[in-house]
């Protein structure tokens, strides 16, 4: 599942935000998420900066293409916006690890049902298959003891 971390950069130490966000796509991958991560792009500004706006553009895209976004706690006008256009484009927002593990977690058991139910209804088929059989004498009854 690939998660588009939404968090704070400006507002506070950009340094400190930029390793919050690591440490959580660190955490994200440990538990076999494919995270996005927007402000490994402060790396990249240092280099070749480019306006606000260039970068919210670029990020939005990513955004686009995420299964859902995590959003991180803070102040962050720039975040806010990445929340109001995932849920314009149905894309669903977590905020916290826990929140999204759990939804996971229903996610396998919602499934699991679905293939349960699946065999369930395979299986009852075979046996009405069956029992005509035996009724209409093609199958020794001998043999079904």
């Amino acid at each position: 599942m690939r998660i588009y971390i939404a968090s704070p950069y400006t507002i506070g130490d950009t340094d400190l935000n930029v390793r919050r966000q690591l440490e959580v796509a660190d955490e994200l991958m440990n538990l076999g998420y494919t995270p996005y991560v927007p402000l490994l792009s402060h790396f990249q500004h240092l280099v070749f900066p480019r306006s606000y706006k260039d970068w919210l553009e670029h990020d939005i895209e990513w955004l686009k293409v995420c299964d859902c976004v995590l959003r991180l706690k803070g102040k962050s006008k720039g975040a806010d916006k990445e929340v109001r256009t995932a849920k314009e484009l149905k894309i669903p927002v977590y905020y916290s690890i826990k929140e999204l593990e759990e939804i996971k977690e229903k996610e396998k058991t919602n499934e699991l049902n679905k293939k349960l139910y699946k065999i369930d209804k395979q299986a009852k088929k075979l046996a009405k298959k069956f029992i005509s059989k035996i009724e209409n004498d093609k199958i020794p009854v001998h043999i079904c003891r």
